[in-house]
């Protein structure tokens, strides 16, 4: 009998746990490794709104606050009813307005 099972992971396994990095590292206020991980879901799926949350999160942790607003934005447009997202923009924007 052949070994069917494949040397890599599943993609949806992949993403799951790339996300899983993502959130521990903005956590952690490794911002820029968090970018990577998100960079790495968002170049095989642009519209994961999950990846486009957490790379937000992670300019705004690194004070690139327009990248982090373009991100936020965007997981809204996809998804209007992604509370975090829409919090985290109202919240950004009340640093614009200060």
């Amino acid at each position: 009998m052949e070994n069917k099972s494949s040397p890599t992971r599943p993609i949806d396994e992949q993403l799951y746990l790339l996300l899983i990095q993502a959130d521990f590292l903005v956590e952690n206020s490794e911002f820029e490794k968090a970018i990577i991980k998100c960079n790495t879901v968002l170049t095989k799926h642009p519209e994961n709104q999950t990846a486009l949350y957490y790379r937000g999160l992670a300019h705004q942790g690194l004070g690139n606050m327009l990248a982090a607003k373009e991100d936020f934005s965007y997981c809204i447009y996809l998804d209007a009813d992604f509370e975090e997202a829409q919090q985290a923009l109202n919240d950004l924007q009340k640093e614009f307005d200060k």
